[in-house]
């Protein structure tokens, strides 16, 4: 009998393991060269290529509570920004439904509300950030398209209502020769659905 509850208990130790998602079981560290290395080692494993099962692929990319809440905010919204499956939010008819979608799935877009410094943070990446013209070299599409992303964050209303007054005039200042520079480039032709309604006039 003692036999049996024994094994009965270690069964269910063993199933309390499943089901979890995949940074419940790793240590990553709380900067972007540690969550950079995990993100890769998620997807670089082929049972992740292979699995049809959106959710449990977005399971597996989840960071651990610790790692979201030891990340600088400056990490964190490169963290956000190197998703891997980050580009998702493009497959929506609206910028809108794709942040809608970004913010159910991402657990960096909900830590990123609870940082105080989140405006700050993105307004200097989106000055810094550059816009690319047919003839220079970007690297990779996805830094070319890089400013669109950062676009995206920056307009979301409780990043803009976080703003001082002299951020915001400083953010509509940046974002008008951004569009200005990008209008000059072919890369950047855009629906106007999926431009955030907040640079949308902005020439």
């Amino acid at each position: 009998m003692k036999r049996t509850i024994t094994a009965a208990l270690a069964a269910l130790l063993l199933l309390s393991g499943c089901g979890k998602g995949g940074s419940d079981s790793v240590s990553v560290a709380d900067n972007i060269e540690g969550v950079r290395s995990f993100y890769d080692s998620v997807t670089d494993d082929q049972q992740w290529q292979n699995d049809l099962n959106t959710e449990s692929r977005i399971d597996k990319l989840k960071l651990p509570e610790s790692t979201l809440k030891g990340l600088s905010t400056e990490d964190l919204v490169d963290s956000i920004l190197d998703y891997p499956l980050f580009f998702e939010w493009k497959r929506f008819s609206t910028c809108e439904a794709g942040l809608e979608y970004l913010n159910e799935t991402l657990d960096t877009m909900q830590e990123l509300k609870n940082r105080s410094d989140a405006a700050s943070v993105l307004l200097k990446k989106y000055t810094d950030q550059k816009v690319y013209t047919d003839d220079e070299d970007a690297g990779s599409m996805t830094e070319a398209l890089r400013i669109k992303d950062i676009e995206l964050l920056i307009t979301q209303d409780y990043i803009l209502e976080q703003m001082t007054e002299e951020e915001k005039t400083k953010f509509y200042e940046v974002a008008k020769q951004k569009q200005k520079e990008k209008a000059a480039s072919a890369m950047y032709d855009s629906p106007e659905e999926m431009i955030p309604d907040a640079i949308k006039d902005l020439k």
